[in-house]
């Protein structure tokens, strides 16, 4: 993010095993190697980029057949889609990933979403998911303060701030 890509790509590829999927980061999330596949096309490492992309997707696919969708699949997804310059599966893969429950903004920052809204293609698009993903962040937070405020699961141990029960319950 801060143009260190040749730095992060020389850290990660000491973690890089093969697998049944094909090359991956050991005992990485989703995330940590759509993040690494990024950095390998940031320094014209493009042909490594291409077969990591290819075992995620396999991966991906087969955690999906094995358990399901999941915010974070979707979410490696949207990653890999805004990292192939592929704004409609980005905007597709994104929505998915925040019905399915996430609320995480900062995915939205990171630079294959920044290259997608610098085109000017999904602005609109990029906007609507922020929103989203602020407003579920938002509820879950009132509904985590209300629980807390209401129905202190450990009320002997814990108390929330006064201040905290004051906002917007």
């Amino acid at each position: 993010e801060q143009g260190r890509y040749q730095e992060a790509v020389d850290i990660w590829n000491q973690w890089v095993s093969q697998t049944v999927h094909g090359p991956a980061l050991a005992f990485a999330a989703f995330g940590s190697n759509a993040h690494y596949i990024d950095a390998l096309q940031q320094v014209d490492q493009r042909e490594q980029a291409d077969q990591h992309a290819t075992a995620l997707r396999s991966y991906v696919a087969g955690f999906q057949a094995a358990y399901g969708d999941y915010f974070e699949t979707e979410a490696a997804l949207a990653y890999l889609s805004a990292i192939a310059k592929d704004e409609d599966g980005m905007a597709m893969h994104a929505q998915r990933m925040i019905d399915l429950g996430w609320d995480d903004v900062r995915i939205f920052e990171e630079n294959p979403f920044q290259v997608i809204a610098k085109a000017g293609n999904q602005n609109e698009t990029l906007s609507s998911l922020r929103s989203q993903t602020i407003e579920k962040y938002a509820a879950r937070a009132k509904r985590v303060r209300q629980f807390i405020c209401t129905q202190n699961p450990i009320p002997n141990d814990w108390r929330p701030l006064p201040s905290s029960c004051a906002e917007g319950l």
